[in-house]
């Protein structure tokens, strides 16, 4: 069974002036209610491993934290730690079965995720299970999170999403003790009753399931959302970026808002002084949340993520 992921738009490519790159990065800042990493607590700085689930990436891409390492395999041609795969030095290709997860694409839709969900307190497990397209088979993501389990992984980022359900799929979310934060999709529909879209829609406890949100706190047209189905909300809307090797895009979409949240979280994690499960973290985020009156009935917490509000939860 084929999955299709939804793409983002990219409405630009050009070079970024370094004042526009500022004022954009401000703008992100202030709608995620970020904090000055001079209040975070070193001391209690554990680096969580996030696994992102998608294309394939531009590992120049992870400037800011580290690009997961499995320090039980040697980089020659035998699988040392004998899990199947050789030579899984960072993560692993399951869409063509090998060690190669790295593109030459300027702006591959894996390379955008890096984009956003790169920061200094955690390491990024690379695993591809799409192609350039966006499609892949559904065994291959199921595999790909039983990979990212077994090598110690915290927290699962997917953004893409399918009308194909999948038993299988969803018996391996619920088992997993990672977070999963998950795209809505891009179609722009409420995601109720039988209008479901997957693993979006899977009603389980270790799912955020994140919306599309412009600057005034508006779902955008392009999102789906649903208090049904849907938690929170982020920034999606028309984002300028700049890439590693230079170029400059503008995205929307909840992959990108998705990215944002995946960000949030594994700060979170990294400040937490005891063994948080992810229900319990899933709780926090939303309980957190921004609420905004706009987004009543629209999304479960009826807010946007915040991650001063998480933080001081904690402290």
């Amino acid at each position: 069974m084929l999955v299709e992921v939804v793409l983002f738009t990219f409405i630009s490519v050009c070079v970024l002036e370094k004042n526009q790159e500022a004022i954009e990065q401000q703008a992100i800042n202030q709608e995620l209610e970020m904090v000055d990493y001079c209040n975070i607590n070193s001391d209690k700085m554990y680096k969580p491993v996030v696994a992102v689930i998608d294309t394939s990436y531009n590992v120049e891409e992870v400037q800011k934290g580290e690009i997961w390492k499995n320090d039980r395999e040697l980089n020659n041609d035998f699988d040392d730690d004998e899990n199947g795969f050789v030579d899984d030095m960072n993560g692993w290709n399951f869409n063509n079965n090998t060690n190669r997860i790295e593109t030459t694409q300027i702006c591959s839709h894996g390379t955008v995720m890096l984009n956003f969900i790169d920061d200094y307190n955690l390491k990024i497990m690379l695993i591809t299970v799409l192609d350039d397209e966006g499609s892949g088979e559904t065994s291959a993501i199921i595999d790909a999170i039983k990979y990212a389990e077994n090598n110690g992984a915290d927290i699962c980022n997917l953004s893409f999403t399918t009308y194909e359900d999948n038993k299988e799929l969803q018996d391996i979310i619920h088992q997993s003790k990672m977070l999963f934060i998950i795209a809505a999709g891009n179609a722009g529909e409420e995601l109720k009753h039988e209008n479901v879209c997957y693993p979006a829609c899977y009603k389980e406890n270790n799912i955020i399931t994140v919306a599309a949100c412009d600057e005034d706190y508006n779902i955008i047209e392009d999102s789906n959302y649903g208090e049904e189905y849907v938690d929170i909300v982020a920034p999606g809307q028309n984002i300028t970026i700049q890439l590693a090797n230079g170029y400059t895009t503008q995205v929307s979409g909840t992959s990108v808002a998705t990215a944002l949240v995946t960000r949030v979280v594994a700060l979170v994690y990294s400040q937490i002084e005891y063994n948080f499960n992810p229900k319990e973290i899933k709780q926090l985020i939303l309980e957190t949340a921004t609420k905004k009156d706009n987004l009543n009935g629209r999304v479960a917490s009826s807010g946007i993520i915040s991650m001063r509000g998480a933080l001081k939860y904690l402290n």
